[in-house]
């Protein structure tokens, strides 16, 4: 059995900042043939024990916040002014006021197929250069350091974010293009950076908690993306173009000097062997988990194309409410994730994913409704069905991580950077691509067969994966021994995981 850093003299443990997820992830080795033992340690599991770990995450998490913001900000108001450039452009013609009847605002002229494709694809390029480089961010950043890393995708995406209020100054429509797609494919790269480094980090810092803080990440990302097109469209009214880009921009930028400041550099360590996308794919829990991760990610996005339309067509909703209604899903997604997370920490990640995965199908199911159902549509239930799926992607999205993490342990694994940054790598990527493919299948499909066949056929997909996520684990269960807890976590001997995380947590005298 590896020694465990405590006992070795001058070494740093996370009972240095008296953090007792870690030191009990470090003695539980001790502990190993004990299960009433495992139970007891479990059930004492606190997330934060010190004032450092409050600061450290809250940094990261806001950072994670500000991230989403940059992103979102720029939704209701880029694509107007990015048709404007376009060849085929013809100003609208305003409306003429009768009486004393203000002025709406003005018409925004119908594109064509290509232009509208071009302009949209400003919003995907950056998802699918997220989902190309996670991987390669995951194998690289125990050798670059995962502060080091962090900061890197930041900067990237607070600069690219401030670069890009000056797009409109160019004319030319192919140029206006090729730097917004460029612009966008570099925030991508940072993006990859940001979260694969944000996941190791806190994944060493917190073993016993990583599903606890991921669900806490994925409530500020949700706030971000939530809150972040009424920021950028109140900052566009008031100060054009460039305000939304400079301001979140900036934010971001502070943050993260501020997080620069909190966490100390890590400590040199001996080089490790690195863990390849081809060991993670190896293991039979990631063909389930990843499929999830990647479906769970497409239903997010799958209706922004269509259920607009729909809830115009059928209840006649001003755009004002069908933007409300747009919140109900990420809204309970951003609650529940929390809540999602804890649970898999504190009793076990593996019956969630199959009931969010069920509750999400569900929802889709019952949003047209499906036309095998003897129902019209209805306002009450398509907004509770996209409550619904608000559920379904929170306890079937944020268990993937630590339920892969569990896995790898299981299979022999030990918790190193090189497991989590791999893990995280890998994760990060099926998100991107189902981020990025969710809008376009939901198009594609929505025009070839209609709104509600569409949701009924992508809604059965899901529950297909539903049985499937539960055929498996079931046959995991018979052919495998108990599964390990989440905190029996073994470590690398050396200098290793978790006295890197120390390090980056503790404050340097």
């Amino acid at each position: 059995m590896p020694d465990h850093p405590e006992d070795r003299k001058g070494s740093t443990t996370y009972g240095a900042i008296s953090s007792p997820s870690a030191s009990n992830a470090a003695g539980s080795g001790d502990d190993a043939g004990s299960e009433s033992g495992g139970d007891d340690d479990k059930a004492k599991v606190k997330m934060f024990a010190s004032r450092r770990d409050k600061l450290v995450f809250l940094c990261l998490a806001l950072n994670n916040l500000f991230v989403s913001v940059c992103f979102a900000t720029m939704a209701p108001f880029f694509p107007s002014v990015a048709a404007a450039k376009s060849p085929g452009y013809v100003t609208p013609t305003p409306e003429i006021p009768i009486g004393n009847a203000s002025t709406s605002a003005p018409v925004t002229p119908t594109l064509d197929t290509t232009t509208s494709t071009l302009i949209g694809m400003v919003f995907s390029v950056a998802t699918f250069t997220d989902f190309l480089f996670s991987p390669l961010v995951g194998r690289e950043l125990p050798s670059v350091g995962p502060k080091l890393v962090f900061l890197i995708g930041c900067t990237l995406v607070s600069g690219v974010t401030i670069l890009f209020a000056f797009v409109d100054l160019i004319d030319d429509w192919t140029t206006f293009l090729a730097m917004c797609y460029a612009l966008r494919m570099v925030q991508g790269i940072g993006t990859a950076c940001m979260f694969t480094a944000s996941f190791t980090i806190l994944a060493g810092a917190f073993p016993k908690s990583v599903g606890t803080v991921t669900g806490s990440l994925e409530v500020f990302s949700g706030v971000g993306f939530m809150i972040g097109p009424a920021i950028g469209g109140g900052l566009y009214a008031s100060g054009g173009f460039k305000l939304p880009f400079l301001v979140s921009g900036a934010v971001l930028c502070m943050s993260t000097v501020l997080v620069g400041l909190v966490l100390p550099p890590p400590p040199p360590r001996p080089k490790q062997e690195k863990i390849s996308l081809l060991t993670i794919l190896k293991q039979p829990r990631a063909w389930l988990m990843i499929p999830t991760a990647l479906i769970c990610a497409s239903a997010l996005g799958f209706l922004d194309p269509s259920l607009g339309p729909f809830l115009h067509n059928e209840f006649r909703l001003s755009p004002s409410k069908i933007g409300l209604v747009f919140l109900i899903g990420p809204g309970v997604y951003a609650v529940l994730a929390l809540l999602s997370g804890y649970i898999g920490d504190r009793w076990s990640t593996r019956p969630l994913v199959p009931f969010g995965l069920l509750c999400t199908g569900l929802s889709y199911q019952l949003l047209g409704p499906c036309p095998l159902l003897p129902w019209q549509p209805l306002e009450a239930r398509t907004l509770g069905s996209l409550a619904l799926l608000g559920v379904g992607i929170a306890f079937g999205l944020v268990p993937t991580s630590p339920d892969m993490l569990v896995s790898l342990r299981e299979a022999g694994f030990k918790d190193s950077i090189e497991l989590h940054s791999s893990l995280g790598g890998v994760i990060g990527a099926a998100f991107s691509l189902g981020e990025g493919l969710g809008p376009s299948v939901g198009g594609l499909m929505t025009g070839a067969v209609g709104f509600a066949e569409a949701a009924a056929i992508f809604g059965a997909m899901i529950m297909s994966l539903s049985v499937i996520v539960t055929a498996g684990t079931l046959l995991g269960l018979v052919w495998m021994r108990k599964p390990a807890a989440v905190g029996a976590v073994e470590t690398e001997p050396g200098l290793n995981v978790q006295e890197e995380a120390a390090a980056l947590l503790d404050s340097t005298s």
